[in-house]
């Protein structure tokens, strides 16, 4: 992400079925508002049978997981946060506040990623291995496979619930209410996950690509995990508690598109895109999916079809 963007930055070309069974070449020469609206606007527009990505080369990294007890969330994450802003385009961390298997405690565990040489990327965490005490430290030399594999696939047959923001900056009062949502998740699973917007994928322009939130310091997301139905109501509640906390803090007052559940509300969906990209992403509809066919998503409906319904 720091030094080559987002994966819907990457994308350059796409094989579509549209909902009339036409087959199409999406790319900047033949569709290039539709290769827009791909890049970030979800299954609106037909069933994406092949993409093609710019790929870039990435040698050994250096990253893997910290893990510090919960005790010291607060001070992990404002450590982090003050690194971020200094760091350079080659240092991306992710956080995951919550239950972790080889831990008899709910622990703050830091994902470390550094696309360079290991010498640098050392003396640039060295503040997060000297600053807090640390229960685990795993990050070295690793490669790319091998850091997509640090945290273990989560079980069949989990009952979830995800819901939150992309906030404006990672304040002080975003890191406490965060601190505090923690402090009150119950459960062997689940937790929050904090995904560090930076570099490259902060600096694209913001109408190269349909996702609309690149403005943002960070994507917070309460994760409800469990597996006893009896939880479900005790579990949604406290991810909607989490999600409605960041409310006065978010980018556009909505979450990331590829997390939200199904009952995520219209202006929610809305709300990811801004009104100009709706717009846009509307008239795509409007052009691709008329009838609105491929609406079970969080679902963009065709400017036709909004207009005919004002004009009544």
């Amino acid at each position: 992400m720091g030094t080559h963007g987002l994966t819907c930055d990457n994308l350059v070309a796409a094989q579509l079925v549209t909902a009339d069974g036409t087959t199409r070449t999406v790319d900047a020469a033949t569709e290039p508002e539709l290769l827009w609206g791909l890049r970030g606007g979800g299954g609106n527009f037909g069933i994406v049978t092949q993409f093609e990505y710019t790929l870039h080369p990435v040698a050994a990294l250096y990253g893997g997981p910290i893990y510090y007890s919960a005790s010291h969330t607060g001070a992990v994450l404002r450590l982090l946060r003050d690194m971020e802003a200094e760091a350079p385009d080659e240092l991306v961390c992710l956080v995951f506040l919550g239950a972790h298997g080889s831990f008899d405690e709910p622990v703050v565990e830091v994902v470390v990623a550094f696309n360079g040489p290991p010498d640098v990327g050392g003396a640039i965490v060295r503040p997060l291995r000297e600053q807090i005490p640390v229960l685990r430290d795993r990050v070295g030399p690793i490669s790319y496979l091998d850091l997509q594999a640090v945290n273990a696939q989560v079980p069949f047959g989990v009952r979830h619930y995800w819901k939150g923001h992309f906030v404006r900056e990672f304040s002080d009062e975003v890191i406490d209410l965060t601190a505090d949502a923690f402090s009150r998740h119950q459960g062997p699973t689940g937790g929050i996950l904090i995904e560090m917007l930076h570099g490259v994928a902060r600096r694209i322009p913001a109408d190269s690509a349909a996702f609309g939130q690149r403005a943002a310091a960070a994507n917070l997301s309460a994760i409800g995990a469990w597996r006893d139905a009896a939880e479900d109501a005790r579990q949604m509640a406290w991810v909607r508690g989490y999600a409605d906390a960041l409310l006065s803090h978010s980018l556009t007052g909505a979450g990331y598109v590829n997390y939200a559940t199904s009952d995520e509300p219209a202006d929610r969906v809305r709300a990811a895109f801004g009104a100009q990209g709706l717009a846009r992403l509307a008239a795509l509809k409007w052009r691709y999916d008329p009838e609105n066919c491929f609406r079970f998503n969080m679902n963009i409906p065709p400017a036709g079809a909004a207009s005919a319904a004002a004009s009544g």
